[in-house]
C-alpha cells in the first residue's frame, strides 16, 4: 500500500467531524492520483467588448506582447494564450450573450424571437453533465433574469439563471457540504449565515487535529492539505469584511428592482467598490470550490450585457455607464480601455488565486464577452490560462485560431470528455466545419 493511501485512511480515521471537511480534498487527492489528472473549467464574461487596438496581443505565435490593456496579466503570460475568433452562430448585437457558450441558436424560433434564446447546452453544462455534476453559475450585482444576464444554458431554451452574490454561491457550495453533506442549497440568507458561522466553528474544531495529523502526511500532500486550508481561511475572511458580506436585508434587496435600477442609472457611492469586492470574493469561492473537487465548471457573469458598472465614474445617466461609454459617451475609447484595464485586473486577480492553490496546471479559465468592437462576434479576443497539466499549449498568440466551437470543442478534449463537434452554424444546422475539432495549436494530448 502506498504512502498516500496511507495518509488519506490515517486523516480521515482521526478527523470525525473535520471528514466532512476534508472528504471533498480526499476527493481531489484521487484524482491527482489517477492516470489522468481532474480538471475545470471556468468562463469569466465581461459585457460590451473591448477596445480592439488596446485589447489582445501582437507578434509572433510562441512570441507575443500583451497590448495594454491586458498589461496586468504579464505575470501569468507563460500559462496564457491569447485567441482571436469568429462565432457563425452569433447574432449581430449584444443578444449574443446567448450564444457565447452555446454556439446554437435555438432551432424552434424564428425572426426575433430567435435572437434571445439558445439551442444550448452551454460548454459549462455540457460538461458537468458528463461529469455527472453541475456548474456554479454565478453573477455580480446584477439582476436581470432576461437576455441580458443568460450566459449559461442547461438545454436548448432553458438558461439556467445565476446566483446573484459571492455569499449565496459560498452558501449553495460549501456551507450544507459541510454540515450535512446531503442537504441541499440554505432556504434563507439567515439560515446561510448560521450555517456559515457553524462552518467556521467545525474548522477551528478540528484545527487542532489537523495540526496532530499533518506530520503523518507525505510531503505533497501536506503541501495541498495547507493550500486548501488557507484558501478556506482567506476566502470566509472575504466573506466576512467589506461591503461584500450582506447583511439579509441586502442580499433580499440585491435580489429586487433595486439592484437593476442601479445598474441602468450607472452607480453612484460605493456600488464600483462592490462590484470589486463581489467580482474578487466570488473568484475565491469558485477558486476554492475547484480545489475542492466540488465542482469542475463554473460562469461567472461580471455584468449584463450592454449594461454595467462604470467603475471610474459615478455618474446619473446611462451615457456614461460602461454601455453608453462603449458607443461614445463618458469618456469615449479612452475611458472603454481604462474599464477594459480594470477587469484585465479582477481577472488578473482570479488567476492569481488559481496559481496560489496550485490548480493552475488543471484549471482552464476563458475570458468572453458577448460582442467584439464592431457588434458581432466576428474577430473576438479571447484570453485563455491554465490547463498545462492536461494539454494546454499556452505562451502564444493564436490569430484566427478558429471559432468559439473550436474552443470549447477543445476544452471538453483537454477535461476527458471529448466531443466531435459542439454547437451549431449559424443556420441552426448540425455543426459543420467550422465547429467541428479542436484547436491543434492550443491542445495536444497528453
Amino acid at each position: 500500500m502506498s504512502s498516500q493511501r496511507r495518509g488519506r485512511r490515517s486523516l480521515l480515521r482521526g478527523m470525525g467531524a473535520g471528514a466532512f471537511l476534508l472528504g471533498p480534498m480526499v476527493k481531489q487527492w484521487r484524482a491527482f492520483a489517477a492516470e489522468r489528472p481532474a480538471g475545470q473549467f471556468l468562463a469569466f464574461c465581461t459585457p460590451n467588448g473591448h477596445v480592439r487596438s488596446e485589447f489582445g496581443a501582437t507578434g509572433a505565435e510562441g512570441s507575443f506582447a500583451l497590448k495594454r490593456s491586458l498589461t496586468p496579466l504579464a505575470p501569468f503570460k507563460n500559462r496564457l494564450s491569447v485567441l482571436t475568433l469568429d462565432n457563425p452562430a452569433g447574432n449581430d448585437s449584444h443578444e449574443s450573450l446567448n450564444r457565447v457558450l452555446t454556439c446554437a441558436r435555438d432551432k424552434r424560433t424564428t425572426g426575433q424571437s430567435a435572437k434571445y434564446t439558445a439551442g444550448g447546452p452551454s460548454v459549462d453544462w455540457s460538461i458537468a453533465n458528463r461529469k455527472g455534476s453541475r456548474p456554479i453559475n454565478a453573477s455580480t450585482l446584477v439582476s436581470y433574469s432576461d437576455w441580458h444576464a443568460q450566459l449559461s444554458w442547461k438545454a436548448a431554451g432553458v438558461p439556467a439563471g445565476n446566483v446573484g452574490s459571492a455569499s449565496s454561491v459560498y452558501s449553495e457550495v460549501f456551507a450544507s457540504t459541510v454540515i450535512s453533506p446531503s442537504a441541499g442549497p440554505p432556504s434563507s440568507a439567515a439560515v446561510a449565515d448560521r450555517l456559515i458561522a457553524q462552518r467556521r466553528s467545525v474548522l477551528d474544531f478540528v484545527m487542532q487535529d489537523i495540526a496532530s495529523l499533518r506530520p503523518r502526511l507525505a510531503v505533497g500532500e501536506r503541501s495541498k492539505l495547507d493550500s486548501h486550508l488557507d484558501s478556506l481561511r482567506q476566502m470566509e475572511k472575504g466573506l466576512a469584511a467589506g461591503p461584500d458580506r450582506l447583511s439579509t436585508a441586502t442580499v433580499a434587496v440585491c435580489a429586487r428592482a433595486e439592484a437593476k435600477a442601479a445598474v441602468d442609472a450607472t452607480i453612484a457611492g460605493g456600488e464600483a467598490e462592490r462590484l470589486r469586492r463581489s467580482l474578487d470574493v466570488t473568484s475565491d469561492v469558485i477558486a476554492t470550490a475547484f480545489a475542492c473537487g466540488l465542482r469542475n465548471s463554473a460562469t461567472l457573469l461580471a455584468q449584463p450585457a450592454s449594461k454595467g458598472i462604470n467603475p471610474f465614474i459615478a455618474a446619473a445617466d446611462k451615457d456614461s455607464n460602461h454601455h453608453g461609454v462603449s458607443h461614445g459617451g463618458g469618456g469615449g475609447r479612452s475611458m472603454w480601455a481604462q474599464i477594459d484595464t480594470w477587469y484585465a485586473e479582477r481577472f488578473a486577480y482570479l488567476l492569481r488565486r488559481l496559481t496560489d492553490l496550485n490548480i493552475a496546471d488543471r484549471t482552464i479559465v476563458a475570458w468572453v464577452s458577448e460582442i467584439s468592437e464592431p457588434h458581432n462576434q466576428d474577430g473576438s479576443v479571447i484570453p485563455v490560462f491554465g490547463g498545462d497539466a492536461l494539454g494546454m499549449q499556452l505562451g502564444r498568440t493564436m490569430p484566427a485560431a478558429g471559432t468559439f466551437a473550436n474552443l470549447w470543442t477543445t476544452v471538453h478534449a483537454a477535461l476527458g470528455v471529448p466531443v466531435d463537434s459542439f454547437g451549431t452554424d449559424g443556420g441552426g444546422n448540425p455543426a459543420g466545419p467550422t465547429g467541428t475539432g479542436t484547436i491543434a495549436s492550443l491542445w495536444r494530448a497528453p
